[in-house]
């Protein structure tokens, strides 16, 4: 009795821990919770032992530790082997989605396909709605590795077979699932050259979902997309408009991942600006992100790349002096920066820098 009441304990301190994003120390209290219970233990038990190598695979994945993980799940999809209980079959199908996010994680993309199949197969007749979920999620995810491969024709089909099985569905978590899958699919088309069938796409996540409180932050998400979208089809005046109704939509959220999206709307904004020959503007736009957003984690790459398009906007307008002033910051941002990107954005700095003083007029 007294070991069953240490690892409930532990239990119930690593799921707090969980809650709090403390991953590494709930990840300690789930192994001395897993050391407490017996190998044997009684059936209430068994569901604590399951749920504690469930929830201890996930924060490794969430701390990057994917190969950890995968040893995780596996081992304990071996030990849940083919329950005949509901809770079993949900656990077993939560532990075959963290296989397959692991697998994908180590870029292990086929056998992560595979395993969506497995799991779809095995579940897909369910009437259980944790167990629909699971595969609603699986097949949406199925898609996506589908598209991150460059096999967009398979992704669409994938799109299409969940939609047709599940667009109709009454159930909150998955209608909000499906629509995820549905702006997935509008970035497919995207990538497909497709355009304007991406813009009709998005533009019917947002009439279909602009209302589901669960959806806001796809919806939003859908608009910043159709707005790239525009830009590609050289219709910066249209792009704006989608942006600025994330804008007018957002700006006062106290949600981290929506602050980020209207960060991105904004500076997405000023880049439809210049291309629309308004640089005052656009100015104005990247001065929003940067003083709006500057300590926002999320939106951390969005400012710098503000700061550094504010300051070549500056530069064309003939404000040297301005756009050099900008540059400090940019290189304090990126200080021990390797990625392609921030080595680009640096070297865009120093020709900044680099552009000489010209001469006043002569009368």
């Amino acid at each position: 009795m007294l070991r069953g009441q240490i690892a409930y304990r532990a239990y119930r301190r690593a799921l707090s821990l969980t809650k709090q994003g403390r991953d590494n120390e709930a990840i300690q209290s789930y192994e001395a919770a897993l050391k407490w219970l017996p190998e044997q233990p009684p059936i209430e038990s068994r569901a604590i032992r399951a749920q504690c190598a469930l929830n201890m695979g996930q924060a490794k994945l969430t701390l990057f530790r994917a190969s950890e993980a995968l040893l995780a799940f596996e081992d304990l999809i071996t030990r849940l082997d083919d329950p005949d209980d509901r809770e079993g079959r949900v656990l077993l199908a939560r532990a075959l989605r963290g296989r397959i996010a692991a697998l994908t994680d180590l870029g292990q993309i086929q056998a992560a396909i595979q395993g969506c199949e497995a799991l779809i197969s095995q579940f897909g007749d369910s009437d259980d709605p944790s167990l629909r979920l699971s595969v609603a999620v699986t097949m949406s995810h199925q898609a996506s590795l589908h598209a991150r491969v460059g096999d967009y024709d398979l992704a669409m089909t994938s799109y299409e077979q969940l939609l047709d099985r599940f667009s109709r569905d009454g159930q909150a978590d998955i209608r909000a699932l499906v629509a995820t899958v549905r702006y997935d699919r509008g970035i497919t088309l995207g990538l497909m050259g497709r355009h304007s069938e991406a813009i009709e796409e998005f533009e019917g996540v947002v009439r279909d979902f602009g209302a589901v409180a669960e959806a806001e932050e796809v919806v939003a998400q859908a608009l910043v997309n159709e707005g790239a979208q525009w830009l590609k089809l050289g219709r910066p005046e249209r792009a704006i408009t989608a942006y600025r109704t994330v804008v007018d939509a957002h700006t006062d959220s106290s949600k981290p991942s929506l602050r980020a999206l209207v960060a991105k709307a904004l500076f997405n904004e000023g880049t439809a600006l210049v291309e629309a020959g308004s640089l005052n503007e656009a100015i104005s736009a990247y001065s929003r992100v940067i003083d709006g957003y500057r300590g926002d984690r999320l939106a951390a790459d969005d400012v710098t790349s503000a700061l550094t398009n504010k300051a070549i906007s500056l530069l064309r307008l003939g404000r040297r002096s301005e756009a050099i002033s900008i540059c400090g910051e940019i290189r304090e941002r990126l200080v021990g920066s390797t990625d392609a990107h921030s080595l680009l954005i640096l070297e865009t700095v120093e020709r900044i820098e680099q552009v000489p003083i010209l001469p006043p007029p002569t009368a």
